[in-house]
Order: C-alpha cells, then structure tokens, then sequence
C-alpha cells in the first residue's frame, strides 16, 4: 500500500520538466504520498508555483530554508540525483501512487470500522464505509440531483419558479439569461445569446482572414463589457509582446503597424499612453504562448489558471497547433483526440472555451468559394464536439471588387441557441466593427428553422 519509487519518479520528473510539474499539480495532492517528507516537497511544489516562481533545485532549496521546513541530510539532493521519466510515463507512476493511496484509505476505513463494530450498528458502519470509499474515487465525487437540488445548491434559487423569474429579469435588463459573458456584438449575441459556461466554440478560417485579429477584438470586448470576465489567451503563434501590441492598439484605436513601424502622430501617442494605463489597470486577464503544446498540457495549464487565478473563459488560437498524446496512426485521430480534449475541460470546468482552426483551400477550387463545416483541416469531428460553429470569410480574397474591406461572420452550427446568420465586419484599427445582418439570409434561415437548409440557401 506504498509506493515510494512512483513518489520518486514523479517529484525528480516535476523538478526537471515543467510540464510535468503542471500536469502532477493537476492530478495529484500533497496528502497522497505516503512517505511524508515526499507530501512536503509536492506541497513546496505547489506553493512555488501559486507564488509566480520557476521550480528549481535552487527556488525548492530557497523555500525550504525560509520556511524552516525539516528534511533529513541529503535529502533535496537525493530527490535531484533520483532518475526522472519522460512526460509519456509519467502517467504510469500517477497511476500507481493514486491506486496505493487509495488503498491506504480503504486500509484506514476498514481499521475504523472493526473498532467500531461493537458499538455501532451495522447500517451505520456500512453507510460510513461507502461515504469515505466512494469520497476518494473521483468518478464518485458528482453525486446524482434532482433538478431542484442543482438549482437550490449551484444557483441559490429554492424553487424553479424563482430561478426562471430571475433569469427572466436578468434577460430584461440586458445580461444573459444563463451563465456566460456576452461577446460585446450586438448581432452576433441576438444569435449566439452569449459564450455559455461549458460551451465549446470554434471559429474557423482560411489563412489571412483574420482569425487572430476578431479572437482579439472579442477579448477586448469582453473586458470591456463583462466585468466579471477573467479571461485566458492561449496562444500559440504570437508572443506576448505582439499580443500586448495588438491590444494596445485596438485599445487606442491606432494600427497595430504603425506601432512596429514608429509612424506615429501626436494624437496617437497620446492615445497609446492612455491605453498603456487602461490596459495595466486590468489585473483579470492572462495570456500563455506555448509552442506546440500536447492537449495533455494544455488541459493542465487550463486548470491551473481556473484554480489559483479564477479564470472563467478561454480562448485558443489555434486548434491544430495543439499536438496529442501520442499512438495515434494518423492526423485525423490525433485532430480529433484534441477537439475532445477540449470538450471535456469546458465541461468538466464549466468554462466558455473558444476556439480558432484552420480550414483547408478545398473551398478556393470550388465556384462559391465561401467555407463550410467540412472544410476544417485533417479532422471530421472538430465540428460536431462543438456546440457553436463560426467561420470568416473575405469575398475580397476572391474578387477585389466583391464587397472589398468586409468580412463575413456565418453562424452555421448553433446548439445551444438554434438560430442561424451571417453578419458583416469592417476591420478599423485592428479591430472589427459590426456592419449589418445580411437581411434576406436571416429571415429565410429562421423560416427554414434548419440548419441544412440554410447551408443549401447559401450554395453550400
């Protein structure tokens, strides 16, 4: 019921690989390694971490002299001596000291229990038995509720109607009727109603149409308008400077080249300074740029900012940069292990996860050149994970005289909401502005109530 070299394997592989650190944070506590000099150094772990600092031999060496943590001689450097695994086993040795853990409390309940068994009754020691068993395997923790008791302890209404009166009065005065953050367009929230907690979103689009720059301007949006909003930018393509760049710029309303360039005029420094002090009096937002992360990671990553920093809703620039886990015989299944990936943290969160992939040219061969749904690059099941699917489209990529500086925004799946559209954007300043709904589009599509016959409507 003990496990020591698992222990081993995974602290010297979290004080080697930061990924595998964030993963072990992830899925393990403290509390289950048994030998208890481990438990201090994973504790160590993880408050280096929640302070902002790099786990090191030298950071772990530093915390432990300042907080007069006891070890025995030697011992941080056995831990670093100690043979480390590479993050493709490490969640064989996870495994293994999860399994001995639990077996140590069962081990602990059932020794409980025969001391008890003389002055209890049996229906009492049998009911303790299956609260402390079923309370350390994690498939057991969601216990099934009514209705009422998801609405009485999740949303703090004792009965439907109040709920459905609140939400009702929430919707009146502008907010969504459930939980979620408005993206900051009026016509793209009459369709979408807003990025729902647990929701997965895909927006995608061909290359230069400007996937990275409408992901921007909606987390400019969203911090304008939801103050509740603790967003996370998961990129991929960009470092933080170009992201800091191009928000700044969006911010004070001033092409994002002329600040590479330095063409800058009075006005727009002026304007710059000023959105230089906005955006750094806004502490809620978090921006990561890792390169060609596994999903494992990304997944690790995600919950670590929803855990120690309150974040609330993600957004992933872009899908097919995330790479899987490995065995897979082909793209396709590794795309797909992916976009389930995400499915499952949004859910298993209940977080809004936003989403941009790439599309393939198939669509430049054909005569209506704009995208559809299976379009999306080496997979064909990205679009079916998602509960709402948005693609871009420039006509002007096609023909410079069709609609030149527009770019169309189509809402083609539509769970959560059911409604269908295709609304117009001009890009000002590195950012997009909301131009009209293409009229004709959204009434025969709402007559259709069907998402076949608008695809057919728009010669999909």
């Amino acid at each position: 019921m003990k496990d020591h070299e698992a222990e081993g394997y995974i602290l010297s592989s979290c004080l080697e690989k930061e990924h595998c650190l964030e993963y072990c944070l992830a899925e393990l506590q403290h509390v289950m390694f048994d030998n208890l000099n481990n438990g201090l150094i994973f504790r160590c772990y993880a408050d280096i971490v929640k302070s902002g600092s790099i786990v090191n031999a030298h950071t772990l060496n530093s915390h432990v002299a300042f907080n007069n943590i006891q070890l025995p001689n030697d011992y941080l450097l056995d831990i670093c001596r100690h043979p480390y695994c590479t993050r493709d086993y490490l969640p064989y040795y996870i495994d293994r000291l999860q399994e001995a853990y639990r077996k140590r409390v069962i081990h602990q309940c059932c020794s409980s229990a025969l001391l008890e068994i003389k002055q209890s009754k049996s229906e009492v020691i049998i009911d303790e038995l299956v609260d402390k068993v079923c309370g350390i395997d994690k498939r057991d923790k969601k216990k099934s509720r009514t209705i009422h008791e998801i609405i009485a302890e999740c949303w703090g209404y004792p009965t439907i109607d109040e709920y459905l009166e609140a939400k009702v009065n929430a919707f009146k005065s502008g907010k969504p009727m459930f939980d979620g953050f408005r993206s900051g367009y009026k016509l793209l929230d009459q369709k979408i109603g807003c990025f729902m907690n647990g929701g997965l979103y895909l927006i995608g689009a061909r290359t230069h149409t400007g996937k990275t720059t409408f992901s921007l301007s909606l987390l400019h949006n969203l911090l304008t308008a939801e103050k509740e909003c603790n967003p996370l930018y998961f990129s991929m393509e960009m470092n933080d400077d170009e992201i800091a760049a191009r928000m700044i710029a969006i911010e004070a309303n001033v092409c994002h080249t002329k600040l590479k360039d330095g063409n800058l005029t009075e006005i727009d420094v002026r304007n710059i300074a000023y959105a230089c002090k906005k955006i750094e009096s806004q502490k809620n937002y978090y921006i990561e740029n890792t390169c060609n992360p596994t999903i494992s990671q990304v997944q690790s990553k995600i919950k670590r900012y929803v855990k120690y920093h309150g974040v609330n809703l993600i957004i992933i620039d872009y899908l097919t940069k995330i790479k899987g886990n490995g065995g897979y015989g082909s793209k396709h299944l590794e795309v797909d292990s992916v976009s389930k990936g995400l499915q499952s943290i949004a859910l298993e969160l209940n977080v809004p996860v936003i989403c941009l992939a790439q599309l393939n040219r198939e669509s430049t061969k054909r005569q209506n050149p704009r995208p559809t749904m299976t379009d999306f690059r080496e997979s064909g099941s990205i679009e079916e994970d998602a509960d709402c699917v948005i693609l871009l489209h420039r006509p002007d990529l096609y023909n410079s005289q069709d609609k030149p500086g527009v770019t169309e925004v189509t809402i083609v799946k539509n769970r959560l909401m059911s409604r269908y559209g295709r609304i117009e954007y001009q890009l000002q300043y590195g950012k997009f502005q909301e131009l009209q709904e293409v009229s004709q589009v959204i009434k025969e599509a709402n007559e259709s109530n069907s998402a076949q016959a608008f695809d057919d409507m728009l010669g999909f």
